[in-house]
């Protein structure tokens, strides 16, 4: 049994749509059509309150004033054989800015459609955002996104969503993290990556569960430098598979990431948020899967895909949410 819900709102004079998915266990996300962004995420905690996961921005003004997108599609630089058609800020501000078309509304599901132009003396760049949300009786929150062009073109595009799964009552510091991945890329003071390095003996070993405060607290030169980790993961396997998985102790919620990518960003809210509600230091974390496929060993954080007409680039995420009431934090 699943609920569908729509409602139309205006900011900045755009009037857009929000939807409301919910399942028949009570988890219910809402998607607003400006910026086809995942606003909310709410499920029971294991008192029975409901908790929304994700960071709270009060309302759309507080979304585009901070300037992290989250909840929201997200797209890298797009190059056009050697020129830069679009740069990474050009086109998301586009993105998030923009009222996506409803191109398909059922019970459980939603799809929106972004389209952007760009003519120049030299070229027309036509580009097709798509994104479908879907949510199933299992609580498996299904994101599907795929990049079309007229012309060929490199670019990939993710899912930035920041959570908190004390759902905002307390910092990201109590929260267990494990990520299956035997590497992360060491980066550079600018975010440039210079090295893959084995996580066994370091703070970045997530391999079995840890204690965010834990991690945080160990003196290291790398984590040093980012105030926190912001650092990408070269996680292991191929294909559909469990990456991560995340779990509050005073909410009793725990969270799964499913992904065919070979690269996870993880992102520990290091710095205050502005525009945003519990999000100080440390407020809120972000898995975001990195475009990469193959599995390469380049040390490259983010590698471009080709993107040719009539073949898109495409990236299923998919979230687990449960409530754990008589989990051991430690397991």
């Amino acid at each position: 049994m699943y609920s569908l819900s729509s409602r139309s709102s205006k900011v900045y004079g755009s009037k857009y749509k929000s939807f409301q998915l919910k399942n028949k266990n009570g988890v219910e996300v809402v998607i607003n059509g400006l910026g086809a962004a995942l606003s909310s995420y709410t499920m029971s905690d294991k008192a029975g309150l409901k908790r929304n996961i994700l960071i709270d921005h009060h309302d759309y003004e507080g979304f585009l004033e901070s300037g992290l997108r989250s909840g929201a599609v997200e797209s890298s630089l797009v190059m056009l054989g050697s020129k830069v058609c679009f740069t990474k800020e050009e086109i998301n501000r586009y993105l998030t800015n923009r009222v996506w078309e409803a191109k398909e509304i059922l019970e459980n599901k939603v799809t929106l459609k972004c389209q952007i132009h760009k003519f120049t003396k030299e070229y027309h760049i036509k580009l097709v955002y798509w994104v479908t949300y879907e949510l199933n009786p299992s609580n498996l929150l299904s994101i599907d996104i795929s990049l079309e062009s007229n012309k060929v073109v490199q670019a990939t595009v993710v899912h930035n969503t920041m959570y908190n799964l004390s759902g905002g009552l307390s910092d990201i510091r109590d929260t267990f993290v494990s990520i299956d991945a035997d590497y992360y890329l060491r980066s550079d003071r600018e975010g440039i990556a210079i090295d893959r390095v084995p996580v066994q003996g370091t703070v970045f070993d997530f391999t079995t569960p840890q204690q965010l405060k834990e991690c945080l607290n160990l003196n290291d030169d790398d984590l040093f430098a980012t105030k926190g980790f912001d650092h990408v993961f070269v996680v292991n396997g191929s294909g559909q598979r469990v990456v991560a998985r995340i779990f509050e102790p005073s909410t009793g919620i725990s969270l799964e990431l499913h992904t065919d990518s070979s690269r996870l960003h993880f992102y520990t809210g290091n710095r205050k948020v502005k525009g945003s509600i519990g999000c100080g230091n440390y407020g809120s974390f972000t898995l975001k899967p990195k475009g990469n496929k193959t599995g390469s060993s380049s040390i490259m954080v983010d590698e471009l895909a080709s993107i040719t007409p009539g073949s898109p680039y495409h990236i299923k995420t998919k979230f687990v949410a449960h409530t754990e009431m008589n989990k051991s934090a430690n397991n």
